[in-house]
């Protein structure tokens, strides 16, 4: 069977997540990608291929003629640059498994030509281009998506069913306190960028509430 790149890459990444268990790594893909029971997810000798071949080329993409495809381009800029609006919070490490581009690639991309912290994700100068709808002035972005995927995998869900529950009761219980401070970082973000007349914010940090 064939098993496009962003399946590919999610294998990998759920590998490295769930302890390098193979059987964990194929219930995750089966949950994430909505397969039901009775068919096939990716076998042992096929997730195992995948993840030798990210750690030998940094990539889960089939190489064309023998060769690898060159991951310094204008077009690769410009998909790490999207993957990081879309996701601020994912390590460098991930975004590099999510495209199917090498960790070292990413981190060079990130460094020189973004002007980011390769690691803490910074902007270090000049000004990014970020969407009207800012995900620095997002609750939703800058907080709820990572606090819920911190706490709704803990018990490893199975079914889609069991991830929504996980889902629904981590939402009912933030603590009261947590939103109140979630409210006053959402405000400060607000003032600041209001101070700064709606221009593109400069030396962003990526702060947790």
């Amino acid at each position: 069977m064939l098993w496009s790149r962003e399946q590919r890459a999610f294998a990998v990444e759920s590998f490295f997540c769930n302890g390098r268990s193979v059987v964990a790594t194929q219930r995750a893909f089966r949950a994430r990608f909505e397969i039901s029971p009775h068919r096939l997810v990716p076998g042992r000798n096929s997730i195992l291929s995948w993840v030798n071949s990210f750690q030998e080329c940094g990539s889960v993409a089939k190489p064309r003629n023998g060769r690898q495809r060159n991951s310094g381009t204008p077009e690769a800029v410009e998909r790490v640059r999207q993957s990081i609006l879309r996701s601020p919070r994912r390590s460098a490490r991930k975004h590099a498994v999510a495209l199917g581009i090498s960790d070292t690639t990413v981190r060079r991309i990130l460094h020189e030509e973004l002007q980011f912290h390769p690691y803490k994700l910074a902007v270090v100068r000049g000004d990014l281009p970020w969407p009207a709808r800012s995900p620095d002035l997002s609750p939703c972005d800058f907080f709820l998506w990572g606090y819920l995927k911190s706490l709704v995998y803990v018990d490893r869900p199975r079914t889609i069913d069991h991830l929504k529950n996980n889902i629904r009761d981590a939402i009912a219980n933030i603590p009261i306190d947590m939103l109140r401070r979630v409210d006053e970082n959402f405000k400060k973000r607000l003032n600041q960028c209001m101070r700064d007349g709606g221009r593109h914010l400069t030396d962003v940090i990526f702060k947790t509430v």
